[in-house]
């Protein structure tokens, strides 16, 4: 808020936090697209338990599942850092995740494009890929990840699944 403030030059509006959040989920309703690969990484591993445990609310991951039509893909196994005590960089959703799916911490792969999430895994002692594939990605990203502790990186679903096909049958 202090740098919206100091962007325009005066405090944003009380209720711009709400605002921004409803604008954000309309346009997730209308512009959400499926980063390449995804949908289909998803299903080839279908029989391996998997959810996803992210920083983003519980009603902005059920939206976005909705628009993608990969709400069957994980049934209950959204998990949203509310749902801890401390969200990303500290390990405390993926280590509920993984309680959650009956999997020692050692087991899990995580597949994960920000720092904070990258420095959360390795906390949690998970195998951790870094993913560099979304739109909203930037040059340099990778080097990020890396400094935060990705020691595999991935520009693409298919180097995923090339990874975690050697990870799950290794």
């Amino acid at each position: 808020m202090a740098e919206i403030e100091a962007a325009i030059g005066q405090p944003p509006p009380s209720d711009f936090s709400g605002q921004l959040k409803l604008a954000t989920l309309d346009r997730f309703r209308t512009d959400l697209k499926e980063v390449s690969g995804a949908t289909d990484f998803i299903r080839r591993f279908a029989h391996i338990p998997r959810c996803i445990a992210s920083s983003s609310s519980i009603d902005r991951l059920q939206l976005c599942l909705s628009v993608l039509a990969l709400e069957a893909e994980f049934g209950s196994h959204v998990f949203s850092a509310d749902m801890v005590a401390r969200g990303k960089p500290h390990p405390d959703i993926f280590l509920f995740a993984a309680s959650k799916l009956g999997a020692r911490p050692a087991q899990c792969l995580v597949i994960e494009d920000s720092a904070g999430g990258i420095r959360a895994a390795v906390a949690a002692g998970m195998t951790v890929v870094g993913l560099c594939a979304a739109s909203h990605i930037r040059e340099g990203h990778d080097l990020k990840l890396r400094d935060a502790g990705a020691v595999h990186l991935a520009n693409s679903w298919s180097d995923v699944e090339r990874f975690a096909l050697h990870f799950f049958n290794g």
